[in-house]
């Protein structure tokens, strides 16, 4: 679960500006009879366009744009493997952009 939260901090800190804001919220849950872990980041990053949201948890799925330098070196891994992981444990993963 560590290389999932870094993961998701290092992509806030990517697309977020200097004055920007990234928080992170962790809560214990319960849902019937189980307990579980709500991870979420929020940041005032550049947002994600809903059309491109579908990519980003595919292998080598990465957004490039170099008018607003989005992802001008990245690989599109990062999500991806934080997708499995966390699947692998039973939980699922999204984003919401605004």
């Amino acid at each position: 679960m560590q290389q999932v939260l870094l993961n998701l901090y290092s992509n806030a800190v990517k697309f977020t500006n200097r004055d920007g804001k990234i928080s992170i919220m962790v809560e214990l849950l319960k849902q019937r009879h189980k307990e579980f872990v709500r991870v979420s980041v929020h940041d005032s990053g550049i947002g994600i366009k809903e059309e491109d949201k579908n990519k980003l948890f595919t292998l080598f799925g990465s957004i490039k744009d170099e008018k607003r330098k989005i992802n001008t070196k990245g690989i599109g891994l990062g999500l991806v493997i934080c997708k499995m992981i966390v699947h692998k444990f039973g939980g699922d993963i999204d984003f919401v952009s605004e």
